[in-house]
């Protein structure tokens, strides 16, 4: 090494921390010691800037760049980062995102209180009103648009009013993966969840969606915040037991802890609610509407919501008052589209492998099917039903990597002889063009025509130049063929997700 060209490289290292540094409300910068040397705070025990810290800026100014300001608060608690500041620096994070807004209507107050929410809002209001009066976590659960955000932020409202000096956090599932994602890149995932689990009360609403996604530090932020003796409250759509995706140990978490229902409102309340929307939007609305509004609206407060909104600026563009004449034409369902012409699949026959194919007699069938229920049983993983057996003709349940379930009815012929003909229908054995996959440009799946992959009929049929050969067309292979689609990356949904998902029930030994 030449002399001095470490004092030249810690010197440049220190420039470049010096173009990024920003006051302190005290006086001093970030990456100036109590002595007033620049990087003192990053330094180790010969004052040489930190690796780290010379490697952040100088890719920054070397990009072109400029340096990033960036505000280090202290976190009490945490080891000291060198000892030359050990007695006024305890530790360094970056300044945390603004929490989330919270819609100040969601109070308490506007909250409808009937016999479908009475004991979560009772326990909620406990909650508020003595914190940690709760077996946490806290699980309200019910359908979508019953009240639950409502309550929450409710609930975080009323606690911040009743005891400022309570720390009490809100956040949506999107907000919680984005944190848990930029904590995971940063290796900074314990000071996350240390972060977190430092609130009083930790509100996490739609936690379900979290199911596949972050499950994992789902279940350390809950133990973290348990160890803390600390509230924790989360929504989800369904009691634990019930929901479907969940690993077992979030699903025990969530069991461990108070489980409240919110039911749908009666049609009394969502009258009321009725009558309350139009309030807010400046409208003179009738009981007779709003009653006639609660009765024809699904019995969900946002879909009650929703229609009094139109229903209103339906009035003010035709100059008219809320009559029940109007509210029938508004809430009118829209016409029903006429059902997309059967194309059934095409029945071309294949060509086969010359006299070699047409002197083989059938293979055994039932041979056929005990071999798909083994491979089922090694491979299948619990995304593959036991299949049903009509005749000639197998249904076999499968599942997307989106999640969708589908059921591949194969038919069979001359076995083994002929390739089998496959196509989708519905759980209840019928065709149906919502019970197709999307079609894809160069995709296997035809739909509602056809699935063109070998070894099915329909893809030699599609391709007269493949030869199709004796023995390849067997059950399991078939199976596997169209299952290794539903989960390929080129797999585009359901066709029917435009117009909401179908739930299916599990199938058996599914």
């Amino acid at each position: 090494m030449r002399p001095g060209g470490r004092r030249r490289r810690a010197a440049r290292g220190d420039d470049r921390i010096r173009v990024s540094a920003r006051r302190f409300p005290h006086g001093r910068r970030a990456g100036e010691g109590p002595d007033g040397r620049r990087g003192a705070a990053r330094c180790g025990p010969t004052g040489r800037a930190s690796r780290r810290a010379r490697r952040h800026a100088g890719g920054e100014l070397r990009r072109g760049l400029p340096a990033t300001p960036r505000l280090l608060l202290p976190i009490a608690g945490d080891p000291p980062p060198c000892a030359a500041d050990s007695t006024r620096v305890m530790a360094f994070r970056l300044q945390p995102e603004p929490p989330v807004p919270l819609d100040p209507h969601r109070t308490f107050d506007q909250f409808l209180v009937d016999a479908s929410n009475l004991v979560a809002f009772g326990v909620s209001q406990a909650i508020a009103i003595q914190v940690r009066d709760c077996r946490s976590p806290l699980v309200i659960c019910g359908r979508t648009g019953v009240g639950k955000t409502h309550l929450a932020q409710a609930l975080v409202h009323e606690v911040r009013g009743r005891h400022p000096d309570v720390d009490a956090v809100y956040l949506t599932v999107d907000a919680l993966v984005e944190e848990i994602t930029g904590a995971v890149r940063g290796n900074g995932i314990a000071a996350l969840r240390r972060r977190l689990a430092r609130a009083d009360v930790l509100v996490v609403d739609d936690a379900h969606q979290l199911a596949g996604r972050a499950e994992e530090e789902l279940v350390d932020l809950i133990d973290a915040v348990h160890a803390a003796r600390h509230q924790m409250v989360l929504t989800t759509v369904a009691p634990p037991r019930d929901l479907r995706g969940v690993r077992p140990e979030l699903r025990q978490r969530l069991e461990e802890g108070s489980i409240v229902t919110i039911e749908a409102p009666s049609v009394e309340t969502r009258a009321a609610v009725a009558l309350r929307q139009a309030a807010a939007l400046g409208a003179d609305m009738p009981a007779g509407v709003a009653l006639l509004v609660a009765t024809e609206c699904p019995a969900t407060v946002d879909a009650v919501e929703s229609a009094v909104m139109r229903l209103c600026i339906a009035a003010e563009l035709q100059g008219s008052a809320l009559t029940p004449e109007l509210a029938r034409e508004v809430l009118a369902p829209a016409p029903e589209e006429p059902p997309e012409p059967v194309r059934p699949a095409p029945r071309v026959r294949p060509r086969r492998a010359g006299r070699r194919a047409a002197a083989n007699s059938p293979g055994d069938f039932a041979a056929g099917v005990d071999e798909l229920r083994e491979f089922i049983r090694d491979v299948g993983g619990g995304r593959i039903g036991e299949p049903v057996v009509r005749d000639h003709q197998v249904d076999v349940p499968l599942v997307a990597r989106d999640g969708e379930r589908y059921v591949l009815r194969i038919a069979v012929g001359a076995y083994l002889s002929e390739p089998p003909s496959c196509t989708f229908v519905d759980e209840a054995g019928r065709w149906s063009v919502d019970a197709w996959p999307v079609s894809g440009e160069g995709g296997p799946f035809r739909s509602p025509e056809f699935i063109c992959t070998p070894p099915t009929a329909e893809f030699y049929a599609y391709h007269p130049y493949r030869v199709y050969h004796y023995g390849e067309g067997t059950l399991a292979t078939a199976v596997a063929a169209v299952f290794q689609a539903l989960q390929a990356p080129e797999y585009g949904g359901r066709r029917s997700r435009g117009r909401g998902r179908r739930r299916w029930g599990r199938w058996a030994g599914g």
